[in-house]
């Protein structure tokens, strides 16, 4: 069987946070592995499209506030468009007064050029600084 196991649920989403939404096209899914023998496997993917999945995480669930880098007070106009455009295409939620949830854990965001000369945007994943 290629169906992998469903991992018990760590925790129940907060209502506020279920509004996000995936760029991933679940019509397009369906129609491509419409013919797949595999039809659990097909309806746990579609499920995931549909309701996000567990990644096995099962670390410190203790909160982590990342500090941005310092390229984001030099343009901190390419950070608000970026994160505008970001939350009206519903792919991140906030800003918050205060954590959604108790556990949030965030990452840093920073700003590089780009090769046209214009400023990008980024989220600096593997910068866990205490903010």
């Amino acid at each position: 069987e290629t169906t992998p196991p469903r991992p018990a649920v760590l925790h129940q989403w907060p209502r506020e946070l279920q509004c996000t939404h995936t760029t991933l096209r679940r019509s397009n899914f369906e129609h491509e592995l419409r013919l797949d023998p595999d039809k659990a496997w097909v309806t746990w993917l579609l499920d995931g499209i549909d309701n996000g999945v567990s990644i096995g995480y099962s670390g410190s669930v203790v909160p982590l506030k990342s500090r941005n880098l310092s390229s984001t007070h030099a343009h901190p106009d390419v950070v608000d468009a970026e994160l505008g455009k970001e939350i009206t295409a519903g792919r991140i939620i906030g800003p918050f007064v205060e954590p959604p949830f108790h556990y949030l854990r965030t990452s840093g965001i920073g700003v590089v050029p780009k090769k046209n000369g214009k400023w990008r945007a980024t989220l600096h994943l593997s910068c866990h600084w205490r903010g």
